[in-house]
């Protein structure tokens, strides 16, 4: 019983979020749309505003080598999202062409050609384009 209630313990402390990364490091990555504002979220963001999310090629694969896999629930339902984004072309470490979208929130989204969606979010991703983490010992 004691045993039990330890790893289920582990499981809720880490959470599914956080058991998987990307299948392997990225290569090849292609930024096909900086500063792009989307209608697919709600929001009032301004296209200025999306403008100055850029995102640069190393960036995107620190957030790639950081970010955890999320559920469709939870990228969709629960996780902030922006409508300020970046999108390109990445190639997966098992050789797979796959599109992606980061948005200014830290959601993730990977596409791989004839695959599933891959869902991201990397809350502790610093690259300066993104949203600023509220800190409750910093912000009060």
């Amino acid at each position: 019983m004691r045993r039990a209630v330890t790893l289920l313990l582990a499981v809720l402390a880490v959470g599914p979020a956080t058991a998987a990364r990307l299948p392997g490091p990225v290569s090849d990555i292609r930024i096909t749309a900086n500063g792009a504002r989307g209608n697919d979220v709600s929001g009032e963001e301004t296209a200025a505003q999306c403008a100055r999310f850029r995102l640069r090629p190393r960036e995107v694969r620190a957030y790639f080598a950081a970010a955890r896999r999320v559920d469709a629930r939870a990228y969709y339902h629960d996780l902030e999202m922006s409508r300020c984004h970046a999108e390109g072309l990445v190639t997966l470490a098992d050789g797979r062409r796959a599109r992606w979208r980061i948005d200014r929130e830290r959601r993730g989204i990977v596409l791989p050609r004839g695959g599933t969606a891959i869902y991201l979010s990397c809350p502790r991703c610093t690259a300066q384009a993104f949203e600023r983490v509220y800190d409750p010992e910093q912000d009060g």
